[in-house]
């Protein structure tokens, strides 16, 4: 079966419409997606990159940056799946639409869920249409502009509620603008901020958190002096087969900026910027071995810091 493909900022877009507020998805995306995520490190701790696969769990933080960004309120809602149900029943009626978190297996529709179930996605809940007798509501959702899913109220809650003790998937979220109408002047101002706060998040810092770059030069010397927890390339392998995630947030992220080019110049070459990056990934990728040798990886390191470093200018051209 097709496997349906979230997209946070379609999503986001179609909430604020009840509020009639009007931001592009592309628009939503740039003022919510954090690009820092897998360039930073703890002292002492093991370094993960962040897994295409798992982009959809972090999707609360895609919320909150954008709250930020584009200053609404944001609110997290966690209950009992089963007495809350009727709840979303109610904001449909006064023309609310709701962002729910469900099980990522939806996405599939396995006939079962694992007991810790799998990593949740959002979704919009676009209809429930309630039928009387003992077969409940239908629920109409809303992933992407092309990717919509009808389950029965049975199967919603099955998804959308999980038996575990934390009840991790049991969550709604509410995002109200701080006003009705937004000129384009207005979201302008808006994306620099956001492109600032990218460029404070993706600098390096060689301090208690490793960030940016920083990240790419502590994995290079442990591999060049053959000491750490990244002493071997093989350590390397292990540690970015799975992290593919960078790619896929710089490469959506340089497509909209498609939205902002009349900003001027220095939109354009954050976009050659981030796609100049994604090139880099991406070859590391090609070449990505565990029989790789210490000179072949460290190779990789140098361009992948050296473009981490040129993007990095680039968003600080916007300070």
């Amino acid at each position: 079966m097709h496997k349906i493909a979230p997209d946070i900022g379609y999503c986001i877009s179609k909430v604020l419409r009840d509020y009639s507020v009007v931001i592009e998805p592309d628009v939503c995306l740039l003022l919510s997606s954090p690009l820092w995520l897998g360039m930073n490190i703890s002292n002492g701790n093991a370094y993960v990159p962040v897994g295409k696969d798992i982009i959809a769990y972090l999707n609360p933080l895609f919320l909150e940056s954008f709250s930020v960004n584009a200053n609404c309120l944001f609110l997290p809602v966690r209950g009992n799946s089963q007495e809350h149900f009727t709840y979303l029943i109610k904001r449909l009626k006064n023309q609310r639409k709701t962002l729910v978190k469900l099980s990522g297996d939806v996405l599939e529709r396995n006939d079962r869920l694992p007991d810790g179930a799998a990593v949740p996605v959002l979704g919009v809940i676009e209809h429930i249409l309630e039928h009387p007798g003992s077969n409940g509501a239908v629920v109409d959702l809303v992933f992407s502009e092309r990717s919509t899913l009808t389950l029965s109220e049975a199967d919603f809650v099955k998804y959308w509620h999980s038996d575990t003790a934390s009840k991790i998937n049991t969550e709604w979220f509410t995002i109200i603008p701080s006003q009705g109408k937004l000129t384009w002047a207005l979201i302008e101002q808006k994306l620099r901020a956001a492109f600032v706060r990218q460029y404070h998040h993706l600098r390096p810092n060689r301090g208690g958190v490793v960030t940016g770059s920083a990240v790419l030069e502590f994995l290079r010397s442990n591999l060049c002096q053959g000491t750490g927890r990244y002493g071997d390339p093989a350590s390397h392998f292990y540690l970015w087969q799975t992290g593919k995630g960078i790619i896929h947030l710089r490469k959506g992220y340089a497509y909209a900026l498609n939205k902002a080019e009349g900003m001027g110049p220095a939109v354009d070459v954050l976009q050659q910027g981030l796609l100049d990056s994604v090139r880099a990934w991406e070859d590391l990728y090609k070449v990505l071995d565990r029989d790789m040798t210490v000179r072949q990886l460290s190779d990789q390191y140098e361009v992948l810091i050296e473009k981490e470093n040129k993007l990095i200018q680039n968003f600080k051209a916007f300070v």
